[in-house]
């Protein structure tokens, strides 16, 4: 169901969530680079997916799908996964800005309230790209995906992201770019701004990028 989309955003929180990929940095195409890659060394192309915001295990998934695999499904998932995270923290140590407006919008959060990211990337790739930009003293928790936790769609990453921080989420803004992640946030219960057209509609409001009026003018005061 899509929110009112409102035009403004809360006064008074008690604290805020990040996505990373593509929210925060410009490290999705990472991920469709390593996909293609693995795609071509078996001798296909790789063709993206119907949302963005999914996990390694959802690309292994499809690749095992599309080609076949001996053995146990689990020990091939095992080993596909591995070669993808690899592939991409490879490509992520050579390649990896922040996205236009992220510098400067968790810079001036970090100073008033705690914040936090909540990401279907592995936890390796999340630290990865926290520390290689030397931001990880702004986060107060950088959560990627860990063995039994359920990812986005799931609410589990941004429910637990708001317990590190020590707040209720339904007290929290969450800032998503994709329609999985979007989905996630809401079930959460905070506020949801989405970030480009993929997710547009699905929180309660909408910009195209960090750099928009209503999120450079936002200086809200954190909730006590």
């Amino acid at each position: 169901m899509k929110a009112t989309v409102v035009e403004a955003l809360p006064g008074k929180v008690a604290g805020v969530i990040f996505d990373m990929d593509d929210t925060l940095f410009d490290s999705e195409k990472a991920w469709h680079e390593a996909a293609a890659a693995l795609w071509r060394e078996a001798g296909g192309v790789f063709r993206g997916h119907d949302d963005r915001g999914g996990t390694v295990e959802d690309v292994a998934n499809d690749y095992l799908d599309e080609f076949g695999f001996e053995g146990a499904r689990e020990d091939r998932m095992a080993e596909v996964c591995a070669r993808i995270e690899a592939s991409i923290r490879e490509r992520l140590r050579t390649d990896l800005e922040p996205m236009p407006g992220a510098d400067a919008l968790t810079s001036r959060l970090a100073r008033v309230m705690p914040i936090a990211i909540g990401s279907n990337s592995p936890q390796a790739i999340v630290e990865q790209c926290v520390h290689a930009v030397g931001w990880q003293d702004r986060f107060k928790a950088a959560l990627g995906v860990n063995e039994g936790m359920n990812p986005k769609p799931a609410p589990d990453l941004y429910v637990e992201a708001a317990r590190r921080l020590g707040v209720d989420p339904r007290d929290c803004v969450i800032f998503e770019d994709s329609p999985t992640g979007a989905r996630a946030a809401v079930a959460a219960g905070a506020f949801v701004v989405t970030i480009g057209e993929a997710a547009r509609g699905i929180g309660s409001a909408a910009v195209d990028t960090l750099e928009h009026d209503l999120i450079t003018s936002w200086a809200p005061e954190k909730l006590t």
